[in-house]
């Protein structure tokens, strides 16, 4: 109900709120150190999933380096098009139902040749580590600093990592309505 996030918005203690939309593809966490992706893993059943990195390496949207030395771990959707869902499922004779299902196929297919034939699209939602911290700033490797307590900055440092980031918008409770709207309509 739109209304109830407007009004929990207007009551809370934030002054606004980062809108995002909800993606239907299976949530992956990738880990990197020293600016190297190290480790792709799959959501699993929440405590244990499946190491992906092999063919993770070939998404769009994720960067096989960054331009950062911290440990940084991210949270993202993989993801298929209806397009490339339609491309594939045509040369397999119909065989999965959904774009989701394909995509999930794909990420854990143990040959990464096989697996990099297919277009999978990586979409990054979380800045998971380095954590929010009160007023602290963290200076990258190229020099410019960042401010990480709120999620719209942790997006655009996402972005300047070189990650597809999911469409995202900030608000605050008197167009909260509107921007959701538009986010929808965009």
């Amino acid at each position: 109900d739109r209304e109830k996030l407007k009004d929990w918005l207007k009551n809370s203690n934030h002054n606004s709120a980062v809108i995002s939309w909800k993606l239907d593809g299976l949530t992956c966490v990738l880990t990197y150190d020293n600016g190297k992706l190290v480790q792709a893993a799959t959501r699993g059943n929440g405590t244990e999933g499946s190491d992906i990195t092999h063919n993770a390496r070939f998404f769009k949207g994720i960067p096989v380096t960054i331009p950062s030395k911290e440990h940084i771990v991210v949270r993202g959707e993989a993801l298929m098009t209806f397009s490339e869902f339609g491309r594939v499922n045509a040369e397999t004779d119909g065989e999965y139902e959904n774009p989701r299902n394909l995509a999930s196929a794909t990420i854990q297919m143990l040959d990464a040749n096989e697996s990099r034939k297919r277009q999978i699209c990586f979409k990054a939602f979380e800045l998971v580590a380095p954590e929010p911290v009160e007023d602290y700033r963290y200076d990258y490797t190229l020099g410019n600093k960042y401010c990480l307590k709120y999620q719209q900055d942790r997006l655009g440092f996402l972005e300047y990592l070189g990650f597809d980031v999911v469409d995202h918008d900030t608000c605050d409770s008197m167009d909260i309505l509107a921007q959701s709207q538009i986010l929808c309509d965009g």
